[in-house]
This record gives structure tokens, C-alpha cells and sequence, in this order.
């Protein structure tokens, strides 16, 4: 896989196989990226690392984030009302989830505002799965918490698509 630090402009995220539940996510020709998941969980993973991440409680949902290797906890999800959410990170910091209109675009936000990573709808997947392009911003540390929240994001916006779903 094509390290994250080596991109340049757009990550695309496509759902390239019908019968498979991942997502790929590239740098034109290069994956940087893999997403799959299961009726448990998700697991992500990237040149430097992999990652699980799984949906739990009923009353109080949340996504719980942890190092595949290690099982070392890397951060926590909590939704709110709307469709979007906060993340609460091992390190301390928090970070905001935020959807606009319709859900055609979701942001990762820093608790002062400031944007670092959008996802824009472009279409479905033959299956009906939500498909799209990633724009890391300039500003956006590339440091390990980047690899996370880009697939914790696509993770999220794949719950929601399932939860519309009848």
C-alpha cells in the first residue's frame, strides 16, 4: 500500500466488489487503504498500521477504536443527534463529526473549528453503498490519528447507509 504521507490530492473511497463488505481507498491508481467490516465489527489498515473498530451498546451506541495489534484503545465515537458526533481520543484530544444537508458531505472538525478531513458523496456502488472522494486538508497533522479518522469516517458514513436500509 501507498503511505498516507506520499498523497497529494483526493482520496477516492469505492466499493469496488458486490459481494465483498470493504471499502478501498486510493491515490488515483495506488490503494492507500482497505476498510472491511463484518455484523461485529470493522477492521481498517493502512502501510503503518491496522486498526478495529465495533459498534456497541444499545441505549448509549458508540464506536469503540483500537489498535489491531496492540488492542491498545485509540479513541472512542459518541453520535449526537443530527448525524453527527464527537471522538474522543487516547491522547486527550476531541474531535467533531459533522454532516450537512442531506448528508452529502461529512467533516472531521477540530473543536475550535477548524476543518481537517471532508468526505463528499459522489454516488452509490452497484450494491447501493455510498461511494466518494476524501480531501485532507493543508493544515491537517499527518501524524498517526490521520489513517484512523480516515477510515473511522468511512466507517461511519457505511452505518448510517446500513441504518437507512429496510
Amino acid at each position: 500500500m501507498k503511505p498516507l504521507e506520499q498523497v497529494k490530492g483526493k482520496i477516492v473511497w469505492t466499493k469496488p466488489e458486490m459481494e465483498k463488505n470493504e471499502y478501498v481507498l486510493r491515490d488515483g491508481a495506488d490503494v492507500i487503504a482497505r476498510l472491511h467490516w463484518d455484523e461485529s465489527s470493522a477492521h481498517g489498515e493502512w502501510a503503518g498500521g491496522k486498526i478495529v473498530m465495533k459498534k456497541v451498546g444499545f441505549l448509549n451506541p458508540h464506536v469503540i477504536v483500537r489498535d489491531a495489534k496492540s488492542g491498545e484503545n485509540l479513541g472512542r465515537f459518541e453520535p449526537t443527534m443530527g448525524g453527527g458526533g464527537i471522538v474522543q481520543v487516547a491522547d486527550g484530544r476531541s474531535y467533531k463529526w459533522v454532516s450537512h444537508a442531506w448528508q452529502a458531505d461529512w467533516h472531521w472538525i477540530t473543536t475550535a473549528g477548524q476543518t481537517l478531513l471532508t468526505f463528499k458523496y459522489s454516488g452509490f456502488a452497484v450494491d447501493g453503498s455510498p461511494e466518494g472522494s476524501i480531501e485532507i486538508a493543508e493544515s491537517s497533522p499527518r501524524g498517526k490519528n490521520l489513517p484512523a479518522a480516515l477510515l473511522l469516517g468511512c466507517y461511519l458514513i457505511h452505518l448510517v447507509a446500513e441504518s437507512t436500509e429496510t
